[in-house]
């Protein structure tokens, strides 16, 4: 199973998704039961909740054979790339990989053949680390203080799976670069299970680094109907719907619960506080004097109401609440609570990336799908109606527009593209960076 995160506040919701095997069969996400939602403690400023422990213990605490525990072997063995910028022409077409990336791939194959294993496995979760002890007792044991070391080697393996594929194609061995893809696709997943937020970002960009890689095999293949029809299969087993966007959401409300109740002592007096240490938040004496005025309670309400609104804007379809976005960002950069803005997370932008991965990752599958019908008629489809996938309702929705990807036939081919961050059709006019005109995905662009 791959668990996957969903905590209960407000709304009372809890989910945890169990997911068959890669290997095995297909992807089918199964609900499984609790006598009652298990919800995160509240935060005790007086005795601090230990949400590292409660957070393993209930998200990870009863899987047999953890993923995790074979990417941390690969990591062990993946050494680090000095020169990053040498990554660039090695996840291109055609091979244009320097000596750096050739003599980093020999070096690893052992990390990558692990890494790949590690990706093939059912179940996952990458578990918070203990922090390293500080010598202040009161942030001992602070989500704050745990570092995610492995991200960036687990990113390198990504890419070096995705360049090594690309190196076999030009040596005319075409399975692994889509193999390979599938599988960078699935450790993307894999990291969806990181209870921290930038361990998801590294997940949202593999998946897209594999969605990527697949849409060029399939503008280079000779029968590019033949190679879609085995991708089917693959990304029907590998490729599920991404987690929402209102998870990352709760990670940054307990992230900033934790960091409340260490922050304010309790003091003499009725609702009396004391701020521990606030340099190291980088507060200044007028800071600190207005946030003990306001209190913990009220800093705590105010925190709430700021993440209840974000829950309820992450429940709505982005092209119906964009325009809210600014009025969300006013109420942190608009409160009179120093701590409320300088510690709340800006998520807006956020959640523009995991819509930016959605629509890859539907379009992926559609263009999967449109080169399987024509390997199945002779000819492309008029419109994405035609296209016979089970999950076709779903697939076919541009997330920026709410209705259908622009899809065009002409006499070469066709053209899918999304209507992209400024929610409108630009006539296919492609922008790589997604923030004005469209976001095109066939013809692939440079």
């Amino acid at each position: 199973m791959s668990l996957q995160m969903r905590f209960g506040f407000g709304t009372g919701r809890w989910q945890r998704l169990r997911c068959c095997s890669f290997l095995v069969g297909c992807l089918v996400a199964v609900a499984t039961g609790f006598a009652a939602d298990p919800k995160p403690p509240s935060p005790n400023p007086a005795n601090p909740v230990d949400y590292i422990k409660w957070i393993n213990e209930t998200m990870g605490g009863d899987l047999e054979d953890n993923a995790y525990d074979t990417y941390q072997q690969a990591c062990d063995l993946i050494t680090p790339l000095p020169e990053n910028e040498a990554w660039d022409p090695a996840l291109r077409e055609p091979w244009s990989g320097n000596q750096v990336i050739s003599d980093w791939l020999k070096a690893n194959r052992k990390g990558l053949k692990t890494f790949a294993k590690a990706a093939k496995k059912r179940e996952c979760f990458f578990p918070l680390g203990k922090p390293k002890p500080t010598g202040d007792a009161r942030m001992d044991g602070a989500i704050v203080n745990v570092l995610i070391p492995n991200l960036p080697k687990l990113r390198n393996a990504a890419k070096g799976l995705i360049a090594e594929g690309f190196y076999n194609w030009q040596k005319g061995r075409h399975r692994t670069l889509p193999k390979n893809a599938i599988l960078v696709i699935r450790s993307g997943h894999h990291l969806d299970t990181a209870p921290t937020t930038i361990g998801r970002f590294v997940g949202i960009a593999q998946r897209a680094l594999g969605y990527h890689a697949l849409t060029k095999a399939l503008s280079l293949a000779d029968n590019p109907d033949k190679l879609a029809t085995g991708i089917s299969r693959k990304l029907a087993k590998a490729d599920p719907e991404p987690q929402p966007f209102s998870q990352i959401v709760d990670l940054e409300r307990l992230f900033l619960w934790d960091i409340c109740q260490r922050f304010f002592v309790p003091a003499r007096g009725r609702d009396a506080w004391k701020i521990h240490r606030p340099s190291q938040f980088d507060f200044n004496r007028r800071d600190v004097h207005t946030v003990k005025r306001i209190g913990y309670h009220e800093t705590l309400r105010e925190l709430n109401a700021y993440y209840d609104a974000l829950d309820k804007w992450a429940s709505s379809p982005y092209y119906r609440v964009k325009e809210q976005v600014e009025q969300l960002g006013s109420m942190v950069e608009k409160s009179k609570n120093p701590f409320v803005r300088k510690m709340a997370a800006h998520l807006t932008k956020v959640r523009l990336l995991g819509e930016r991965s959605t629509a890859y990752r539907r379009a992926t599958h559609l263009l999967v799908h449109i080169f399987v019908h024509h390997g199945k008629t002779g000819s492309f489809p008029e419109s994405l109606s035609e296209l016979g996938a089970p999950d076709l309702a779903k697939l076919r929705i541009d997330p920026f527009s709410g209705s259908d990807f622009v899809y065009k036939r002409n006499p070469s081919g066709f053209t899918l593209y999304s209507v992209a961050d400024n929610l409108k059709d630009d006539g296919g006019k492609h922008n790589q960076r997604w923030e004005k005109d469209d976001y095109v995905f066939w013809p692939v662009q440079e």
